[in-house]
């Protein structure tokens, strides 16, 4: 894949931050003489890759569009080289008054290379180096009308310990989501793949197009070696073999005896996959991103870091078995009105087959 090229190596960490003080639900008591002057001292720390320093750390009370500087500190000295390899220390005082007027405090770090950070994440594949700026939210507790406490909260919480203010936001954006919604999109989905293979029936001189085609295409290369590979200097070993499949559902309780290495199981969208030790030693995130989620339905970590056509076809090499079904909304819904009403009554050969996957 294109993480075997070296070109995207990870050599060098990009320019990062995070707050420490407020900490996460942390609260701070709104009083008169509070509101007359007091000030409370943001803490924080940040990083940049390759020994480069970090000269500037600033907060944000607007959501990012302003921004002021704070007080940046190394507790080490460089080396000899002008290198920086520790964290930086910064803060920054604010009064109380502001902070009761913001919905946020955001931190940003500059480095030697004037490199920052984004305001906003920045997707990719692997879901790695993102380092936008570090926001912490501001809520507020009333007494007899008037605010009388402030409470802080962080994006997310270290490890797998819940809490965070974006694994709130994740769980209102799939509460929205009903499951007739859910169940509309995957029929939507199912529809336009059948229409397609209904049409190239249809049609006989597309295929014999397609087939022609085909036959005087140049022979593609075989795909870049692995990583693993070049470091050996050899040839890839045969990609390993299925696991035999499970008779009957597997339940969550027999998934989560499978956490180890050599026995690793996880689930995702319903289906349990058995991921050979062989395997690990090949994915591209690394074995402990696995690892982490085995024992456990992993639908939601592994659609969150987005996968390739190729990772999906080396996952259902894995399949052994299925979570039990629980009925849900979707199945009390009939489904061929609903679907005529997505793509009308042309494509009756595509609802058919649809119809059928569906009730099987």
């Amino acid at each position: 894949g294109w993480w075997s090229k070296p070109e995207y190596i990870i050599n060098e960490l990009n320019t990062n931050s995070a707050m420490a003080s407020p900490a996460h639900d942390e609260t701070l008591r709104v009083t008169p003489d509070a509101l007359a002057g007091e000030t409370y001292t943001i803490r924080g720390y940040a990083y940049a890759g390759g020994g480069k320093k970090v000269i500037r750390a600033e907060i944000s009370l607007d959501g990012g569009v302003t921004w002021e500087g704070g007080v940046v500190s190394h507790p080490e000295t460089p080396t000899e080289y002008g290198r920086y390899w520790c964290h930086a220390l910064w803060s920054f005082d604010v009064s109380v008054a502001r902070l009761l007027g913001a919905k946020e405090v955001c931190c940003r770090a500059w480095d030697s290379h004037m490199n920052t950070q984004p305001n906003h994440l920045t997707w990719n594949v692997m879901g790695m180096l993102n380092n936008p700026i570090f926001r912490v939210r501001i809520h507020r507790a009333y007494a007899r009308g008037v605010v009388s406490e402030l409470r802080f909260e962080h994006p997310t919480m270290p490890g797998k310990q819940p809490g965070g203010w974006m694994e709130a936001e994740n769980a209102a954006a799939s509460a929205s989501q009903s499951p007739l919604v859910s169940g509309l999109k995957r029929i939507a989905s199912g529809i336009s793949l059948l229409n397609i293979n209904a049409t190239m029936q249809r049609t006989p001189s597309a295929q014999s197009q397609l087939s022609t085609r085909a036959a005087h295409s140049p022979p593609t290369s075989p795909p870049p070696a692995s990583m693993n590979e070049i470091a050996a200097g050899g040839v890839a070993p045969p990609p390993p073999a299925a696991p035999p499949a499970r008779a009957g559902p597997i339940t969550l309780e027999e998934l989560a005896k499978h956490t180890d290495r050599a026995d690793a199981w996880l689930a995702i969208r319903g289906l349990v996959y058995h991921i050979p030790p062989s395997y690990l030693k090949e994915h591209p995130g690394g074995a402990d991103s696995i690892l982490a989620v085995a024992g456990t339905d992993a639908t939601l970590s592994y659609e969150e870091v987005g996968h390739s056509d190729n990772a999906e076809k080396i996952l259902r090499r894995f399949k052994i078995g299925e979570l039990p079904r629980e009925p849900g909304l979707l199945d009390a819904v009939p489904v061929m009105p609903i679907a005529c009403a997505l793509v009308g009554a042309g494509s009756v050969f595509a609802l058919r087959v649809l119809a059928r996957k569906i009730a099987a």
